[in-house]
């Protein structure tokens, strides 16, 4: 209150000197252990209050042990983020305002920024929308409960960056060459089909709202953690869903590009620092696993992670799955081992045989990994790719990626640990608690705690806006411009953009506050699903012309019911995600529909002869003048450009990489056996470990070896193509034929090219 010096003078004295002795209180009825402070309370904890002048807050009591601890930094620090990510809206807003694109142009600015960002930007954009809530609350969590396996979303990201390898390096030259505003106008450009592109951009929508409902439900279980619940995880939900659609309205793809790169440094800094803040507290993950670790205290009920957890140091299940009925003899059950073993100093909280998360484990770790593969065709991925200035840009960016996940989900497991072993009964989520606990230590641990907290809030909130733009994109682009109002101006459309963010956010937040329950692990497994059910349609637009649009429609039918199926009928439990199921079904229906129709000789079987379904011909004249082809993708687009993936050797690389890591899950004792400990990590982990350095290297290398074209940067050979004669207005001109037949066009353009 008010701006006087002595003001100032005496908000900096609290603000430094409330964490000079810490700043939690423990007390035994009113006798309180630290000067300046106090808490109260009777015998049975009915009355809790915190009393004293340094700012107290958030009392709690248990065991007639009344704790009152102080989070005014917290909500400081939490506040002064959010003020700048609402500047930087307004900034960018302003600069767009001042922009001299003309009106045509000015919805691809929205959405792609003019793809004009470097590497910096874009790596650390990429990097703060890829690690996400699952990353922050997710892991942590689930370190905290199964141990060790865990370690799946450390080698995910080789399967990820594995995936991207095939996609990215093709899809982002032909969306320049063609003059790209959505991930979907390949779909329509490549097969002139309405229904498949619709389709397809429907199929992309709805795991990006699986995306932002678990963005909200991390944010939900942050605040309301480390406001002590003075803050309920609905209001705080409610409260930062609203800015990032202010966020997202005002700025757009430059917003959010700008503002992820802004929480990527708060991120890293966070993610740097304190592991080092909880090793000196808590001492390195040497210290607080097994049994008699050097942090045991408290007559050896705290202080190691093999106390609370005894599974963290045992071999997890293979493929096997506990007989309830024979638990006492069944070598499967963990509570056949533990009953025989060395018992622990207190019972573990939950019962292993009877959770699902516990059985399978090693095919389950397998199966997250394969079911990430298609990870990058998340829309609001592209979108970086297109936002990128060159391959180059991308080309970097994507591998110091390659091995983020050393950076970010490493230090989120060991939050976990750190949790299990000097926390084991703590309520509310792992990053919550333990953050929580270095806010009240105070001084330095308390200042970086907090900028741990805001780092939480920036992985969380960067995904959300880019998964909100992303879903914004394709439902203005494809289904409001290029169906059903193709004679909208640019300002309406914008406006209608604007109305699409809100609806979709709003929709996510709503569902967020029904699956708190559901397990991160199972939410990310759901979302993949989906993911990989476009895929095949992608892989086929951007290699081969042997499959026709109707084919594939009918392909993603099938493998986008099943999946919904499967993952409604069995929930979490289903070893086998129901995505990779689905592609396999969705791959069948493919193969047999197109081999059908091409016998019967149906013209839905080529998209040549096909009449119906087609696009607008005001729609189809702004991607060039004939339909797009992978030949003609082969032979102009990518003239120039050496593919990773195009090479023998790069790809016996790729499947050492993911063999190596297959080879590295726990496969080779019988569940719940003890493991030696070195490290702090079980035999079985030290070894996954160093596998996966060694895929992270294959994979970097591989990608090192992508040759960006000589026009890289100014739209490569395909630039040549987009400046070819429009389309003819008459529906589409005269296709480049699905058998090579080559249309006026690739000779025009042959002229064209330098000798």
């Amino acid at each position: 209150r008010g701006s006087s010096p002595g003001h100032l003078w005496r908000f900096c004295r609290w603000w430094w000197g409330t964490g000079v002795h810490g700043r939690m209180s423990t007390t035994t009825g009113t006798s309180t252990t630290l000067p300046g402070f106090g808490c109260d309370t009777d015998e049975d904890c009915s009355f809790v209050a915190c009393t004293g002048d340094r700012g107290l807050d958030g009392a709690s009591c248990k065991d007639h042990v009344c704790t009152c601890a102080a989070r005014a930094r917290f909500f400081i620090g939490i506040g002064m983020y959010i003020a700048a990510l609402l500047g930087i809206a307004v900034y960018s807003r302003i600069k767009t305002q001042r922009s001299l694109l003309p009106q045509a142009d000015r919805l691809r600015e929205h959405f792609l920024a003019s793809s004009s960002f470097g590497t910096v930007v874009v790596t650390l954009s990429l990097f703060s929308t890829a690690f996400s809530g699952y990353t922050v609350v997710g892991v942590p969590e689930e370190a905290s409960r199964v141990g060790f396996p865990a370690m799946r979303w450390l080698t995910i990201g080789v399967f990820v960056n594995i995936g991207a390898l095939a996609v990215y390096p093709r899809l982002r030259q032909i969306g320049l060459a063609r003059r790209y505003s959505s991930p979907t106008d390949l779909i329509g450009d490549r097969f002139n089909s309405n229904s498949l592109r619709l389709f397809t951009s429907l199929s992309l929508v709805i795991p990006l709202f699986i995306y932002t409902t678990v963005q909200f439900v991390a944010l939900a279980d942050v605040i309301e953690g480390l406001s002590l619940g003075r803050i309920h995880r609905r209001t705080a939900a409610s409260l930062l869903c609203a800015i990032i659609i202010v966020c997202e309205a005002m700025g757009g793809q430059r917003s959010v590009t700008i503002t992820d790169t802004v929480q990527s440094i708060i991120m890293l800094a966070a993610f740097f620092v304190m592991p080092f803040v909880l090793v000196f507290y808590y001492g390195p993950l040497s210290e607080i696993v097994e049994e008699g670790c050097p942090r045991s205290a408290d007559g050896g009920r705290t202080g190691c992670a093999a106390y609370a957890r005894p599974w963290v140091t045992m071999q997890p299940t293979v493929l096997t799955q506990c007989d309830l009925a024979h638990r006492t003899t069944d070598q499967s059950c963990f509570s056949s081992r533990y009953a025989n073993g060395t018992l622990p100093a207190f019972e573990p909280p939950i019962d292993p045989d009877t959770e699902p998360e516990f059985r399978h484990v090693t095919l389950s770790m397998l199966m997250f990994n394969l079911n990430g593969m298609a990870f990058g065709l998340n829309s609001h991925l592209v979108q970086k790719v297109f936002a990128a200035k060159s391959d180059r840009v991308l080309k970097h960016s994507l591998m110091l990626l390659t091995g983020a996940a050393l950076v970010t989900n490493l230090p989120s497991l060991y939050y976990g640990f750190v949790r299990v072993a000097a926390m084991p009964d703590a309520q509310g989520s792992a990053f919550a608690v333990v953050t929580g606990k270095m806010i009240d230590i105070g001084g330095f641990a308390e200042i970086v705690a907090v900028v741990a907290a805001c780092s939480a809030l920036a992985a969380i909130m960067s995904t959300a806006d880019s998964s909100i733009i992303g879903a914004n994109n394709l439902l203005t682009v494809e289904w409001v411009k290029n169906f059903l109002w193709r004679g909208a101006s640019p300002q309406q459309l914008a406006y209608v953009s604007k109305g699409v963010t809100v609806c979709f956010a709003v929709a996510a937040l709503l569902f967020s506050f029904n699956v708190d329950k559901i397990p991160f692990g199972a939410l990310f497994n759901l979302q993949n699903s989906f993911v990989w059910q476009p895929a095949p349609t992608y892989l086929a637009a951007l290699y081969t012309d042997r499959f026709a649009a109707h084919p594939l429609l009918y392909g993603q039918i099938a493998g986008l019911v099943v999946c919904i199926g499967i993952a409604a009928r069995a929930g979490g439990e289903f070893v086998v995600p129901s995505g990779l199921i689905g592609v396999a079904v969705n791959a069948a229906v493919l193969c047999g529909a197109q081999w059908g129709l091409t016998a019967t000789g149906s013209a839905l079987g080529s998209d040549d002869a096909r009449r119906t379904d087609r696009l607008d011909s005001g729609v189809t004249a702004q991607f060039g003048s004939t339909r797009l082809t992978a030949e003609y993708v082969d032979r102009h687009v990518m003239k120039g450009t050496h593919e990773p993936l195009k090479s023998r050797k790069n790809q016996a690389l790729v499947l050492l990489a993911m063999g190596l890591i297959v080879l590295g899950h726990p496969w080779y004792e019988q569940p719940y056996t003890q493991q030696a400990v070195s490290s702090g990590l079980t035999a079985w982990a030290l070894g996954y470990f160093i596998l996966y350095l060694a895929g992270v290297g294959l994979v970097t290398y591989v990608y090192s070896t992508w040759v960006c074209g000589e026009d890289d940067g100014k739209g490569g050979a395909g630039e040549r193509a987009s400046r070819a004669p429009s389309r003819r207005a008459s529906g589409g001109g005269d296709p480049v034929g699905q058998n090579g037949d080559a249309s006026p066009l690739v000779s025009d353009v042959d002229e064209e090219e330098d000798p």
